[in-house]
Order: C-alpha cells, then structure tokens, then sequence
C-alpha cells in the first residue's frame, strides 16, 4: 500500500510542479506584502535599501532634513521608524521602485495606533498636490499607474514635537507591462522516476530552467 501511495504521489508532483513552472513564466498581476519583523533586521538597525520582492520590487529611503535614517525597532510588533523634521516637513522618506517591465497599482501601508502622522507621496517622481492621513493605521493608495517609482514621506510640521510614523508592513499590489519575456520553462525531472520499489527512496526534483522554482505537495498543500 505505501508503495502506491509513494507512486502515486510522483504522479501528483509531476502534474502539480508542471503546472505551477508554466503559471510562473506568464504575465501576471499578483501582491507581495512585506512585514518587517519577518525580514532578519537586528534592533535598531537602519533599513537602507533593499527588496520588497527580489527581481521585482526593490526600495531606497532617504533621511531627508532629519537627523535620524527609517530604523527598525524589534520591540512588538517590529516596526520602521519614519522620523519627520517638523521645521520643513521633510522628514524620512521611502521610494519603491518596479524591476523593468513591472508597475506599481497600489501601495498599503499598516501603521501602529497612536504613531500615525500626514504622508506626502510622489508617483514616478510627480510629487501629489495633497498629502493624506491614514484610516485608522492605515494609508492606501489604489489604482495606481507608477512605472517607475511609489515614493512615501513622513510629512509632519509644526507642534513641539517631532512626530514618528511607525510601520508594520507594507502591502504592493503590481502587475507585469508586457515587456517581461515570457520564459518557456523546461519539465521537471524526477529521480527515481514514477514506479514500484521495494525499499525506500528519497525523490529529488530539477529543472533546467536557471532559476526556476518548483513547487511540490505531499498532500494537497502547497509548499516550496
């Protein structure tokens, strides 16, 4: 009975790695959302630059007129400082920029309650004529059409005090333009191949598309 269970589940990852490597060479719309705590930063560390989603989304920030760069604190919930300079309103910013051949439909920010303050933003270097205000810990912009860069900026003037806007994770809604090659992606290979076996086996998988990802369940559940 395990030996056709083992042959059968061949079968299965066949079927499903297939299917999953051709979905990843066509034009597609899709989301990535990028939670700071889940990313390796230690306390205290100032963010850089980096990728949101390697190969696709990558990001710049900038400390503007304020003294101290965007800096993760691990404390719960792990979040990004975004400092604001209250003199000029130009206070830390970040600039999100699509690979060739991708663009930005949306942007969402989560913030902490009580660690909010007024955003300007910027879309493919046009700098908007409002700045907005979160709904709840919530900044959102839909329907968005930057091929070249999403640009978000702790905006605060005026008061005594500085004021910090402290995010959570950062929501991308992209699509691809049609200039993305699609990739015909080469079938998967499986040692051993589908049969009986009397004793155990371990099942590898490979492809010969460079950098092609596989895909495979044990039991109906997608898993990398």
């Amino acid at each position: 009975r395990s030996l056709k269970r083992l042959t059968g589940q061949v079968k299965r990852f066949a079927a499903l790695v297939l299917v999953t490597l051709l979905a990843v060479g066509n034009v597609f719309a899709d989301e990535v959302t990028y939670v700071f705590s889940q990313q390796g930063f230690s306390n205290q560390q100032v963010l850089g630059n980096g990728d949101l989603l390697p190969g696709v989304i990558s990001y710049t920030t900038a400390k503007g007129s304020q003294n101290n760069a965007p800096t993760y604190y691990s404390a719960a919930p792990g979040v990004v400082r975004f400092y604001s300079n209250r003199t000029d309103g130009n206070g830390n910013s970040m600039t999100i920029i699509p690979a060739h051949g991708y663009k930005i439909t949306g942007v969402t920010l989560n913030a902490v309650s009580g660690k909010t303050t007024v955003v300007a933003y910027a879309i493919d270097g046009v700098p908007a004529e409002s700045t907005v205000t979160p709904s709840g810990v919530v900044y959102e912009w839909n329907d968005i059409n930057a091929s070249e860069s999403f640009m978000f900026q702790n905006a605060h003037t005026g008061g005594s005090s500085n004021l910090q806007l402290h995010l959570v994770s950062i929501k991308i809604t992209y699509e691809a333009t049609g200039d993305v090659p699609v990739v015909t992606v080469a079938e998967p290979t499986f040692t051993p191949e589908a049969g009986t076996y009397y004793t155990p086996q371990t099942v590898s998988l490979s492809c010969a598309t460079e950098d092609a990802l596989i895909y495979y369940s044990l039991n109906g559940d997608p898993a990398v």
